[in-house]
């Protein structure tokens, strides 16, 4: 890692970093807590972000490197990249929205879709994370969309794969949980995560020129979704009341949905 460090430093790149040992994390189904106590399930510690996350800080602070945390899941990893932040390193951070509005308690019916990898935390967590995102420790939400088909989750939690979709409703659910300010919310969703990934065209205030890429989001519309327009459906989020929903998305200029589904002649 120290060597991948000093090339991408070199060459202007970002390291973006899984946080998981493999080892503390082996035979896990979700965190190490009371839920998983209750339910007699093996279990993934909060030290197994935490010590990657340790460890890769020092080697940000020897190398230089840009570096990127995935997913963060636990208060111990936010406290980390907020004293690295007041160090100077180049760190930046991501959280998704099912770390946003879930915890382990979500998880004690078993239902594989909040089987996700790293795990839900503890409530202590989710606060933490929420708390960092709104003030700019957490830099970006990020979906870690991972679609499966509904014969590969409906089986038992602990046969099922790890992940869920939720690219539909990550802006709601951050918006919904966080209650960010306008500016902040456009912020995490889209200006930041496309300064991270280095993505010129996407993130830009509107000018004339510039591609029109852009969502038209309403802040204040309640809703439920009942279904999801990706082919896959294992959600956490189908049924659960929700604020704020995208209007209109627009692609260099063309209509590519309205109201949540997507216009076929663009696609």
């Amino acid at each position: 890692l120290r060597r991948a460090m000093d090339y991408v430093a070199a060459r202007g790149g970002v390291i973006l970093q899984h946080a998981v040992d493999e080892g503390l994390a082996k035979g896990g189904y979700m965190h190490e807590g009371r839920v998983s106590s209750l339910l007699g399930m093996y279990a993934v510690p909060s030290a197994a972000e935490d010590v990657i996350v340790a460890r890769d800080l020092e080697l940000v602070g020897l190398t230089g490197a840009r570096y990127h945390v995935q997913h963060v899941s636990t208060a111990g990893v936010v406290e980390m990249i907020g004293l690295a932040k007041e160090r100077g390193l180049p760190v930046t951070a991501e959280v998704t929205p099912h770390h946003l509005m879930f915890d382990h308690d979500s998880v004690a019916g078993a239902n594989p879709a909040f089987k996700m990898m790293p795990p839900l935390r503890s409530e202590d967590d989710r606060a933490a994370l929420v708390e960092g995102l709104r003030s700019g420790v957490i830099d970006a939400v990020a979906t870690d969309h991972a679609p499966h088909a509904a014969h590969e989750k409906d089986v038992p939690f602990e046969h099922a794969p790890n992940g869920v979709i939720g690219l539909e409703w990550a802006g709601a659910v951050a918006n919904t949980v966080a209650n960010l300010s306008i500016e902040d919310f456009f912020d995490r969703m889209s200006i930041r995560p496309a300064q991270i990934a280095q993505i010129h065209d996407h993130g830009q205030p509107l000018a004339q020129g510039r591609p029109a890429n852009i969502v038209a989001f309403d802040p204040g519309a309640a809703w439920k979704p009942d279904g999801a327009v990706s082919r896959s459906s294992n959600s956490p989020y189908i049924g659960r009341d929700l604020r704020g929903r995208p209007r209109l998305t627009m692609l260099r200029g063309m209509i590519t949905s309205r109201e949540g589904s997507p216009l076929a002649e663009v696609l």
